[in-house]
């Protein structure tokens, strides 16, 4: 399901060493479909969790022995959390791993959310919830650097600042690292969402590559390979066979 790339918190700190133990988790990145445009959803961890008290995150958590894959991980987690039922969501595919500082390797998981559905927060996990426009976050010019101290060293990390939340560290990581694999262009629509996260599997706009393999879900492969030839196209990538 993953892309084979892995991204961490690391990317913007060379010298830095990874955590030595990756625990598997998956997260979901919900993206919804409003009458202004795509949107995507975000919670704002309560402070009283254990696990990233007060930050900004997308619904997700570790690996169970009980789930099937790093989708149902994803999605008993939002369920758990946010109470989105899984029959809102439609799972479209994974972009890039993302290994963090405190031992996760994060699988990103993309899942399309039709409008209709009520949020029950469960408040030991989430305090709130809240959503950005996705033109807003797949704009670098919204991609800030900022800096802090950690263990007596200075380490970089990217924020999102919108409308009085700061998505931070990882999560706006793994933002950023689907702007960057995925070529977002000006206009979102479900083709493009879908080619977006095609595409990022090899990094198909970062550097020329003869072959991009990913996964999709079964019901979505039709659909993406016809948004991948149209927005290749579009995009003057050459292509023998999607």
């Amino acid at each position: 399901m993953a892309s084979e790339r892995t991204r961490s918190d690391n990317d913007l700190n060379p010298g830095f060493d990874n955590h030595p133990e990756q625990r598997p988790a998956a997260v979901l990145a919900p993206i919804i479909k409003r009458a202004g445009g795509w949107t995507m959803l975000f919670t704002a961890r309560s402070v009283e969790t254990p696990a990233h008290p007060g930050q900004i995150s997308f619904p997700g958590g570790r690996v169970q022995a009980s789930d099937a894959n790093a989708v149902d991980t994803a999605l008993r987690e939002t369920f758990e959390e946010v109470g989105l039922d899984r029959r809102f969501i439609e799972p479209i595919g994974a972009w890039d791993r993302y290994d963090t500082i405190t031992g996760f390797r994060v699988t990103p998981i993309v899942g399309l959310v039709e409008p209709g559905f009520d949020l029950k927060l469960d408040p030991r996990e989430v305090a709130s919830a809240f959503e950005a426009p996705l033109d807003f976050l797949m704009n670098p010019a919204n991609h800030e650097v900022r800096e802090a101290q950690w263990q007596g060293r200075t380490r970089y990390y990217y924020v999102m600042p919108w409308q009085g939340h700061n998505i931070w560290g990882a999560t706006a990581g793994m933002v950023r690292a689907l702007w960057e694999s995925g070529c977002m262009g000006e206009r979102i629509d479900r083709r493009v969402v879908l080619a977006m996260i095609a595409l990022s599997a090899l990094g198909a706009c970062s550097r020329p590559v003869a072959t991009v393999t990913f996964t999709v879900e079964p019901q979505a492969i039709a659909e993406v390979r016809e948004a991948v030839r149209t927005f290749a196209a579009s995009h003057h990538y050459e292509q023998a066979e999607v």
